[in-house]
């Protein structure tokens, strides 16, 4: 799953689609567009990328994805995983140093 994949599924995930900066991904949110990997793949990725670094043991940064919630009605945990997706999405994450995800 390359980076792009997982950042826009991430975030079709937990409902927030519809904030994602561009056009395409504005639009392709607006008409229903359903994330490519399911809860359970996202949460695969997520431990085999992140939780090394991020889980509730580690917490690098403060961060422990494995007790972040899907719940985007909760302004704070709306912000965190629009701070994930924003980090994947530029590239910051995982760091260069770490195992990167596949493109495919």
């Amino acid at each position: 799953m390359n980076r792009t994949v997982f950042a826009f599924s991430a975030l079709s995930l937990v409902g927030g689609a519809a904030l994602l900066s561009s056009n395409a991904s504005q639009k392709a949110a607006a008409q229903g567009a359903k994330p490519n990997v399911s809860e359970k793949q996202f949460r695969t990725f997520l431990d085999q990328q992140c939780l090394a670094c991020h889980d509730t043991e580690t917490k690098k940064g403060g961060l422990a994805l494995d007790k972040l919630a899907f719940d985007l009605e909760d302004a704070k945990n709306f912000d965190q995983w629009l701070r994930v997706f924003d980090r994947v999405d530029k590239g910051e994450m995982p760091p260069p140093n770490k195992p990167q995800p596949a493109a495919h």
